[in-house]
């Protein structure tokens, strides 16, 4: 990020409204887009997938457990409610 402030002052710090100029192309001295120059660089574009695919499941766990959690509370079921096929239908109530 140490190329941010030039970039925001190269821009005058408005939106920017050509889509091929990016601070992502700022930083890494090229005119390609990002996923361009993945393409060129399929090592990098390797890493990025992982990366990705690996917050993708944090999130959605941490996402199901919230879910969960709320219907559960709001339907005034135990604790389960089927989210994604895992957890069983419970049909007890809570008195």
């Amino acid at each position: 990020m140490p190329k941010l402030p030039s970039f925001l002052a190269s821009i005058k710090y408005k939106n920017l409204t050509d889509r091929h100029r990016s601070f992502f192309g700022y930083a890494n001295d090229t005119n390609l887009n990002m996923f361009g120059w993945f393409y060129a660089h399929p090592e990098q574009f390797k890493i990025f997938n992982e990366y990705q695919l690996a917050t993708a499941e944090i999130d959605e766990n941490r996402f199901q457990y919230i879910l969960k959690s709320l219907l559960s509370s709001a339907m005034g079921l135990q604790s389960c409610i089927p989210i994604y096929g895992q957890f069983k239908r419970c049909a007890s109530r809570r008195r």
